[in-house]
């Protein structure tokens, strides 16, 4: 139901942050919350957006040096091993690899950055509306409101004192307001630059099957079996892609690790390890994957290593750039029901101003307990805490923890230990305690 604010102001939830928060996971016909994941986390951390930072971040490292990129997926740049025209190519890959590296880069410089700014900005209004209720706005101006009704009820009220509280409260309402209008300038940018960036992206995503499509016949030219080989990679890499889509949808928000590291050419950018671990079936599958992933590249080592190597690092990016592609339309849409909230909440306050401006006679009576006006404060202290965790993961992602296949998947592995061993240990104290009572 709509906020209308000449009736008498009785629910505190009509001023909590909503809107701020979002369900990533896909709809659960059960209707059940998954055991590992909470019920829904700070906006920002949408699901696309999640995806877009770390596809961003991926092209970002990208290799543009024929020597470093082929030393980086543990092949010899010799003309014996690659002839001239796979040699061409691949020259022609790293000019393709410049252009997504120094777009990318832009486009994390300047757009992204106002993301990180959106979300400064969403902190320091909570923390406006959040502390205490004498120094939150919104209890101040709840607290004038209902002055103002009792004064009126006198039978001579003051109108020193009505003029007071009257200015108070369009004070506060006003400074609510430019506060917004700067948030949703902050957003609009970002909405903009991203559908100029997304056909910046899809002429890279062009650039990249062309790529693909050339790497691939040359390797035939040389003699190696390049749909076999190509097969199994797309269906490993399917496999990892759908593990990491899963963990991006998942609520739980993880405020002292890295969203993704880095593990060179043949992998790309992948989610954190310390973000992976908070979710113990994903881990096993993800582990599972790229177990498979390290099994194929050992399975062409002797004889077919150059092509499998090669078709991997371009595969990967490939589908990476095509994902983050594919992300800027619902990171979009995301970032448009963020505006729709933020301006939800500007609407109730301009309508709390033109009733206090221009129609005094009618403000309402305020029946809130002191208890509902702290819940209104507690819920903006929350979403203070959420956007100070989502700008501190955010510095850390900007600095990716560089592993290689090897070490991730070790990694991986000591987690999946490190739980079930914590998952042992909680059911010999469950059995112990059985026994006891």
């Amino acid at each position: 139901m709509a906020f209308d604010p000449t009736q008498p102001w009785d629910d505190p939830t009509v001023f909590f942050p909503n809107g701020m928060y979002i369900d990533n996971r896909p709809s659960n016909k059960r209707g059940k919350l998954d055991d590992d994941d909470d019920e829904k986390t700070f906006f920002l951390n949408a699901s696309s957006l999640t995806a877009l930072s770390r596809y961003i971040g991926s092209a970002k490292k990208l290799l543009t040096n024929r020597g470093e990129y082929l030393n980086d997926l543990s092949l010899k740049d010799d003309p014996e091993l690659i002839g001239e025209g796979l040699r061409r190519e691949i020259d022609d890959l790293m000019v393709t690899h410049t252009k997504i590296k120094g777009d990318c880069g832009k486009f994390k410089e300047e757009t992204w950055m106002e993301i990180l700014e959106s979300a400064k900005r969403i902190r320091e209004y909570a923390d406006t509306q959040g502390g205490t209720t004498e120094t939150s706005y919104y209890a101040t101006i709840i607290e004038f409101v209902g002055l103002y009704w009792e004064e009126m009820q006198k039978e001579e009220p003051d109108p020193r004192e009505l003029q007071e509280l009257k200015d108070s409260i369009i004070y506060a309402v006003n400074k609510c307001r430019a506060e917004i209008e700067v948030l949703q300038g902050k957003v609009t940018e970002v909405i903009v630059e991203l559908d100029s960036f997304k056909g910046t992206i899809e002429g890279h995503d062009e650039l990249l099957r062309g790529n693909q499509n050339r790497i691939g016949l040359q390797l035939q030219k040389a003699g190696y079996d390049v749909e076999d080989i190509q097969e199994k990679i797309d269906n490993v890499n399917d496999e990892i892609a759908d593990v990491q889509d899963d963990i991006d949808r998942k609520n739980k928000q993880i405020s002292d690790a890295r969203k993704y590291s880095w593990i060179g050419g043949l992998t790309g950018a992948l989610i954190g390890e310390a973000v992976v671990a908070k979710f113990k079936s994903q881990l096993k599958a993800l582990k599972e994957s790229l177990t498979k992933l390290k099994a194929l590249l050992k399975e062409y080592e002797q004889e077919q290593k150059l092509a499998v190597n090669l078709q991997q690092s371009v595969t990967v990016m490939k589908c990476q750039i095509t994902e983050l592609k594919d992300q800027i339309g619902p990171a979009k849409d995301d970032l448009g029901k963020l505006q729709g909230a933020w301006q939800l909440i500007d609407s109730q306050l301009e309508g709390i101003y033109k009733l206090v401006k221009f129609d005094t006679d009618n403000i309402p009576p305020v029946r809130m307990t002191k208890r509902q006006l702290q819940s209104i404060v507690d819920a903006w202290i929350k979403l203070e805490g959420e956007a100070s965790d989502y700008i501190k993961t955010f510095y850390l992602s900007e600095d990716p923890e560089v592993l290689t296949l090897d070490e991730y998947i070790e990694r991986l592995d000591n987690r999946l230990r490190e739980i079930e061993m914590e998952e042992r240990m909680q059911e010999r104290m469950h059995k112990k305690l059985t026994i006891m009572a």
